[in-house]
């Protein structure tokens, strides 16, 4: 994947507004699924056994509303997929 590849997913956001510095920006990018690897892990235990899981995005969106995917952002960025795609 090249830099220019990313497309933005609309603007950035921030989660708590004066309280915290933290951004969230929302690419999205075509991923060829032969050349799909493994996440690297960056030695954080929040990364330990990292997986990618394969979905559709209309399911990845009812994962969102049965509260099977509960961050927030994550959710945000499928629904502006949504948009993008038509």
């Amino acid at each position: 994947m090249r830099e220019e590849d990313l497309v933005p997913l609309g603007n950035v956001t921030h989660p708590a507004p004066g309280f915290i510095a933290e951004q969230h920006h929302y690419f999205h990018v075509a991923v060829d699924p032969e050349l799909r690897r493994p996440p690297l892990e960056d030695g954080s235990p929040l990364e330990q056994q990292a997986l990618v899981v394969t979905c559709s995005l209309e399911d990845a969106l009812a994962h969102c509303r049965a509260g099977a995917i509960v961050d927030a952002k994550t959710e945000l960025a499928l629904r502006r997929l949504k948009e993008t795609l038509g």
